[in-house]
């Protein structure tokens, strides 16, 4: 039913939002490992994938539909989720004290998504980005 809606507004809207389509591109290679050979061991282990997101939550804390229907009207994202969510590799060749956890960071990306009256809108929406190694020193150390 909501498919239905969509594509009815977008064939009503024309081509206002034909550049916003297609699909981020996972490479094999991270930047670093292309650049430097393979032999480098990231300190949190993490897997990219491409997600086509149906519906999110933006800024605003809102739920919206976003306009993901296949074919020219699709919105690939490229995200980035943490292996896991516990201490960093390596963790245990730092002084005595200081403690690492690996931690999953977001960034906001601009989707096309409906919106009120039946119109469609770029709302910003929280994805997965990367995830970082975070490092907690002795308390005795401030």
């Amino acid at each position: 039913m909501m498919r239905e809606k969509l594509k009815v507004i977008l064939k009503r809207e024309g081509d206002k939002h034909k550049d916003i389509f297609g699909v981020e591109r996972v490479d094999e290679f991270d930047g670093v490992s292309y650049r430097y050979g393979n032999s480098e061991t990231p300190l949190c282990p993490s897997r990219s994938e491409v997600v086509y997101p149906k519906v999110g939550t933006n800024k605003s804390g809102e739920k919206k539909f976003v306009v993901n229907l296949g074919n020219e009207t699709i919105q690939g994202v490229r995200i980035e989720l943490c292996v896991r969510n516990d201490k960093c590799t390596f963790s245990e060749l730092f002084p005595s004290g200081y403690s690492t956890k690996c931690i999953q960071k977001y960034i906001y990306k601009k989707l096309l998504a409906l919106g009120e009256e039946d119109k469609t809108v770029v709302e910003e929406f929280r994805l997965p980005s990367c995830c970082s190694c975070f490092v907690t020193g002795p308390e005795n150390a401030r």
